[in-house]
């Protein structure tokens, strides 16, 4: 007897493979393609990057260059920079170059005076010092002083969160300063950079009219972060009494304001100085208190010719 068998011509087998014209996989195909290439478009897409456009002395190239290749490698964005001799720099008509550069970084003298004393520009402080010079036959020598070279910007840039970082990496005793004292400059005494710096201060309520302003101004002017509470006089004694008893002495202030007529605590000088300066007086009836561990010290010296323009 003949084992039963399927014929395939009377019982179609449950399955039949999809018959596709040459039209619909050519369709198909382009289909596909396309939805790989929009995959490919959103995983491949690379944000714009801010440029931004320094003019400076060409004696100072040397580390420059290098602070501006390591600064790209640490923050989102592309520095251009142009070096020009003294006397091309001289030579600049300030007035038609005001749009150009977004950043100026300029030897102090005589010469450069137009571009310090135009109001386009605004002074951010000296970053390096320059001793040696060239005569007039190219030999080098030992200036009496040394010249300052000082950081401009571009009014209208200046509250450009990166143009400020790289000011603050310029400055930094273990990034910008390096490079410069390797090539033979004096350097200068700033805070150690960090991309997002945050401003951690504790008030007391009655000075917020005063305080607030003009130290959300200062953060904006110095590209950092800022934190503020505001708080009544008792509750700010307790909560600083907590801090100042926790392991972590991070969570400290770095800065917090009292009335003058305010008890001092036996907390508060361990870890706080008053922060004064004769020239620079605060309305009499507050008191600053600095950390001495925070890591934005060198900035808060800028903070009391601050205040004090302000008021």
């Amino acid at each position: 007897m003949r084992p039963n068998s399927f014929d395939f011509e009377k019982k179609p087998p449950f399955f039949r493979p999809p018959k596709y014209t040459g039209i619909t996989l050519s369709l198909l195909s382009v289909f596909v393609l396309v939805s790989m290439l929009a995959v490919w478009e959103k995983m491949a897409h690379v944000p714009e990057l801010q440029e931004i456009k320094i003019l400076a002395w060409k004696k100072s190239k040397l580390p420059i260059e290098k602070v501006r290749v390591a600064y790209q490698k640490e923050a989102s964005c592309i520095l251009h920079a142009t070096y020009l001799s003294l006397t091309e720099l001289s030579g600049l008509h300030v007035d038609t170059n005001q749009t150009q550069w977004d950043v100026l970084l300029l030897p102090k003298t005589e010469l450069l005076d137009p571009f310090f004393a135009h109001n386009q520009y605004d002074s951010r402080g000296t970053f390096a010092y320059f001793r040696e010079s060239n005569d007039e036959t190219g030999q080098a020598i030992t200036t009496e002083k040394p010249i300052p070279l000082v950081c401009l910007i571009n009014q209208s840039k200046q509250n450009n969160a990166e143009i400020l970082s790289f000011l603050r990496f310029l400055k930094a005793p273990t990034q910008g300063q390096v490079e410069f004292a390797i090539n033979g400059w004096t350097g200068v005494s700033e805070d150690h950079w960090d991309i997002s710096p945050e401003l951690k201060i504790y008030a007391v309520q009655s000075c917020q009219s005063w305080l607030s302003p003009s130290i959300q101004n200062f953060a904006r002017k110095e590209g950092i972060e800022l934190s503020i509470s505001f708080l009544e006089e008792k509750n700010l004694h307790k909560s600083l009494s907590i801090l100042t008893k926790a392991n972590n002495k991070n969570y400290l202030p770095d800065l917090i304001c009292f009335p003058t007529t305010s008890t001092n605590p036996i907390w508060l000088h361990p870890y706080f100085s008053e922060l004064k300066n004769d020239s620079h007086p605060l309305p009499m009836e507050y008191s600053l208190y600095l950390r001495k561990q925070s890591p934005l010290l060198k900035t808060m010296q800028k903070l009391l010719p601050h205040l004090s323009e302000s008021q």
